[in-house]
């Protein structure tokens, strides 16, 4: 899961340039299946194993680029 907390902090920190009802506020700390929006579930091949299975803003009205490296 460490991947997937650096991922999603460098997608927050250096892509996401509006946040108006604040959905990432919660990203904190490593354990990203806490963050609001994103869904975690075991892999199918494995499971003991957890994963990131998406990202969901919904209508949070965040507005992000694409770019460069994540």
């Amino acid at each position: 899961m460490w991947d997937a907390y650096v991922a999603l902090q460098t997608w927050r920190r250096e892509a996401i340039f509006s946040d108006p009802n604040n959905l990432t506020t919660d990203w904190v700390g490593s354990d990203v299946c806490n963050y609001s929006g994103v869904f975690c579930a075991l892999l199918p091949w494995d499971r003991q194993v957890v994963a990131v299975a998406g990202v969901e803003p919904g209508r949070s009205g965040i507005e992000w680029r694409w770019g460069g490296q994540i």
